[in-house]
């Protein structure tokens, strides 16, 4: 073992191994390579990088706390860009729930870190921060630190979370990786199912309808508001058998067909307003198209539909809007913004007009605005530095509030909230990377000596202090409150913190229901881990 030691400790000795681009990335494609071993169907992934960033601190090799900081922020608010537009409907359906999932985690993790801790001769500064490293939180951290005014006590505080970290991140990462598969769950199948579930209701589909209602009649098509409420268009009529493009002043009239579009949930009530469904063959002219227009041309941005009157200037209308990677139906109220995709039908010369007027250059969908990227990165540390009575969010609650107002508004101001799926999961990988890098060489320089002095006691109520608040969290979850597989394990994420555990299961599906079931837990998490931290120390003085 003293040969091994010493011939990776002469490799520590040349300089490469201590230049900061070199030891970033090679630390980030070690582990990556590692990450891909599979034992059983269980690897840890990204969460390798943990361990070879380890293995490097403790030879002494440094790295700028900038990079976990920059890490940190990347994956946090591409996580946040992604979740946003199903953030805060859920919330509103399972928030009170995922807080108290979180609530149960920080107790167990507190309750069982003090007991265990008191059983092994743990002292409470050592104490307090394994808990903050069991869960993975830095406010609990800088909390038990603000705690203890002592020096050598901070430092014991910083040595326990060192040697409960590791674990946390790992415990967590293969929980999500081992449970499913004990279980014999498939995640991508499973979040393709959660997902179809979810959307079915908002699916929009074309339907043939005969025009009943006698309120409606020679009321223009185009300015018939009841439409607007219920999120549905009309976008043609028949004429001679044919579904041709509605015109301007074009009117409604007893037993009428119109092709009306709208989300399937909606139909029923369009249905009810106008009048029945139709069942009769569907002919579309020819010569009458339908194109998906991109917007470029800024003289269309943030104005609504009814101030450009595309039907009476343009001849043509707007069925629907595909704004980043969500589909809408519009109504005269809604805004335009550079980007938005309009599906738009008309007949072939109104069309060709008007690609050219609202300048479409379908390239535009995939580039990245880099302004609002940055941006909007930079706003959400600025959240985070906010004082909220004692308590900041920090560099992983600001921007991932700030990504997910964006995610879920499109747009705020000048700040686009879009980032294409490709770019924004390579950052996100990134992040996580450069976080995990970053952080492990951190906690690799202490973490021998103080495994040493402190004994093998203090891993063993990491152990416990990890896998206790998983557990209790999960089977709240499922059992409780009989949440779906995937938004448990993103809840118990966002309740351990575990941002590295989040990224392996987002590896394992495409489904965004764990990211959103995470950010829903992990505020309420940040907020409890400074409670949790005293509440461990009151239980060890009680029991000393």
């Amino acid at each position: 073992m003293n040969a091994i030691d010493s011939f990776v400790s002469g490799l520590f000795d040349y300089p490469l191994m201590h230049h900061p681009v070199f030891v970033l990335f090679s630390v980030i494609a070690i582990g990556l390579i590692l990450g891909r071993i599979s034992l059983y169907g269980v690897s840890l992934g990204s969460a390798a990088v943990m361990f070879v960033a380890l293995i490097y601190g403790h030879y002494d090799v440094e790295i700028s706390q900038t990079v976990t900081s920059v890490g940190l922020v990347l994956f946090v608010y591409c996580v946040g860009i992604g979740a946003g537009s199903r953030f805060f409907s859920t919330l509103k359906q399972t928030g009170v729930q995922l807080a108290i999932i979180s609530c149960a985690v920080v107790f167990a993790g507190g309750v069982s870190a003090a007991l265990a801790a008191t059983v092994f001769g743990i002292s409470p500064s050592v104490a307090a921060g394994i808990f903050a490293g069991a869960l993975t939180s830095t406010p609990g951290l800088a909390a038990a630190q603000e705690h203890f005014t002592a020096g050598a006590d901070q430092s014991l505080v910083s040595a326990g979370y060192a040697i409960a970290y590791p674990f946390g991140v790992v415990g967590t990462v293969l929980f999500v990786q081992m449970w499913p598969r004990l279980r014999k769950k498939d995640l991508q199948k499973i979040g393709e199912k959660v997902d179809a579930e979810q959307s079915q209701a908002k699916k929009i589909v074309p339907v043939l309808v005969k025009m009943t209602n006698p309120k409606f009649v020679d009321r223009p098509i185009d300015q018939l508001r009841i439409l607007d409420h219920l999120h549905c268009r009309i976008t043609r009529i028949m004429k001679d058998g044919v579904l041709v493009p509605i015109e301007h002043g074009a009117t409604l009239q007893l037993g009428q067909l119109l092709w009306v579009v709208g989300r399937e949930d909606d139909i029923e009530a369009m249905l009810d307003a106008l009048g029945e469904r139709e069942e009769a063959p569907v002919i579309i002219n020819s010569d009458m198209e339908r194109r998906t227009l991109v917007v470029t041309n800024r003289a269309f941005a943030n104005k609504s539909l009814s101030q450009l009157r595309l039907l009476r200037d343009h001849g043509v209308s707007v069925s629907r809007i595909r704004r980043y990677e969500y589909e809408l139906i519009p109504n005269e109220n809604t805004e335009l913004s550079i980007g938005d995709q309009l599906v738009t039908v008309g007949n072939t010369e109104n069309l060709e007009k008007f690609s050219k007027t609202v300048g479409h250059r379908p390239s535009i969908i995939d580039a990245t605005d880099l302004l609002s990227l940055t941006l909007g990165i930079a706003i959400g540390v600025l959240v985070g530095m906010i004082p909220l009575g004692g308590f900041k969010l920090g560099l992983a609650g600001g921007p991932l509030l700030v990504s997910l107002l964006l995610g879920h508004f499109g747009r705020i101001g000048a700040v686009a909230g879009y980032v294409p799926r490709p770019t924004r999961l390579l950052l996100r990988e990134l992040g996580l990377c450069l976080f995990l890098a970053g952080a492990g060489i951190k906690g690799g320089a202490s973490f021998v000596d103080t495994l040493q002095a402190q004994g093998g006691g203090i891993f063993v109520v990491g152990v416990i202090a990890t896998l206790a608040p998983i557990v209790v969290g999960y089977f709240i979850a499922t059992a409780v409150y009989k949440f779906n597989i995937l938004t448990s394990l993103g809840g118990v994420c966002g309740a351990m913190t575990s941002t590295p555990a989040l990224g392996a299961i987002s590896s394992k599906t495409d489904s965004q229901a764990p990211i959103v079931s995470y950010a829903s837990a992990y505020p309420a998490a940040l907020l409890l881990m400074v409670v949790g931290v005293n509440l461990l120390l009151a239980i060890m003085s009680s029991l000393s």
